[in-house]
Parts: structure tokens; C-alpha cells; sequence
């Protein structure tokens, strides 16, 4: 797999940008999750050392590119309001970019703030949901998937449905 799986991943990358802007965010999800399992392999495969570029980052290594997949399956997870998936892939992504870039690194503090972002919307779902349960009242989407053609397009993630906001992390 070598340069194939981090190039592949790459593009895999790339592709879920474009999704994600377009508003298809299921597809943007089934993209970084490719892109994760492509970095898995080829770090697998011994090539962990090699350099890739990245949008909007010179170059980076396969196990920094690990925490951006991680962190962009989080955003795609936000957008399609599964806000515990979303924090426990940014959990991931956070102690991949720590190990990988440091405690300090400019990776890492985006990562935490979305983390906190994803949590305090995964506590405010979860309020919601509560509240509905005791009023016996159903939210619009409850009980329909959220459409992946519709929303806006913006590089940060949340599918449009609802009264959805937008989440407050972006794509790396």
C-alpha cells in the first residue's frame, strides 16, 4: 500500500471536503472513513513516515493525517446529529494528535475546542430529548433520516433538518 494507501487517503480527504460543503454529509462521512482505514493500512504496512500533502497544511505524516480523518468523521457525525459518535471520534482524534504533535500543537487546541463544542451538544441533544420524553412531544426528525442532498454549504459540519445549528468545528 505504501504511498498508494496515504495518497488515496489524501484524496479520500479532499473528497469529503467537497462533500461536506455541498451538504451531502452522509457521503462526506463514508469518504473520511475510507480515508481512515486507507492511513490505518498503510501505517499497517510500515509506511508511517512518509509525507502527504494535505489542504490547508504544507505536509504532514500518516499518523497526523490519522487525527484529521478522525476529526473530520467527528464533524460529519455532528452534522448528522449523532453527537455521541462525534465525541468519541474526536476523543480519538485528540489522543492521536497529542501523541502524534504534542500537547501544545495548533492541531490539538482545534481539536479540544471542537470536543467541548461536540459535548456540550451531545449534553444539550440529550437535555432536548429528555424534555420531549416528558412532554410525549416528537421533534420533526425524529423518525426520518436526515436528508444528504440539502444544507448549506459550508466546510463546517451538521446536517441540515430542523432546527439544527451549524456545529462550531470545521474540516481540517
Amino acid at each position: 500500500v505504501g504511498q498508494g494507501g496515504a495518497a488515496r487517503a489524501s484524496t479520500f480527504l479532499n473528497l469529503c471536503a467537497v462533500y461536506s460543503l455541498l451538504g451531502k454529509h452522509l457521503d462526506a462521512l463514508g469518504c473520511a472513513e475510507e480515508a481512515l482505514s486507507n492511513l490505518k493500512i498503510a501505517l499497517r504496512d510500515g509506511a508511517a513516515q512518509e509525507k502527504t500533502t494535505v489542504p490547508g497544511m504544507e505536509r504532514v505524516d500518516q499518523a497526523s493525517m490519522v487525527a484529521i480523518a478522525y476529526h473530520n468523521i467527528a464533524v460529519e457525525q455532528e452534522y448528522l446529529a449523532r453527537y455521541a459518535d462525534a465525541v468519541a471520534s474526536y476523543r480519538k482524534a485528540l489522543g492521536v494528535a497529542e501523541k502524534q504533535c504534542g500537547p501544545k500543537a495548533q492541531l490539538v487546541a482545534k481539536i479540544r475546542l471542537a470536543l467541548a463544542a461536540a459535548t456540550n451538544a451531545a449534553q444539550g441533544a440529550g437535555e432536548e430529548a429528555r424534555e420531549r420524553e416528558k412532554s410525549g412531544i416528537r421533534s420533526r426528525s425524529e423518525g426520518r433520516r436526515p436528508p444528504v442532498d440539502s444544507g448549506e454549504a459550508e466546510s463546517d459540519s451538521m446536517e441540515e433538518g430542523g432546527s439544527q445549528s451549524e456545529p462550531e468545528s470545521q474540516q481540517l
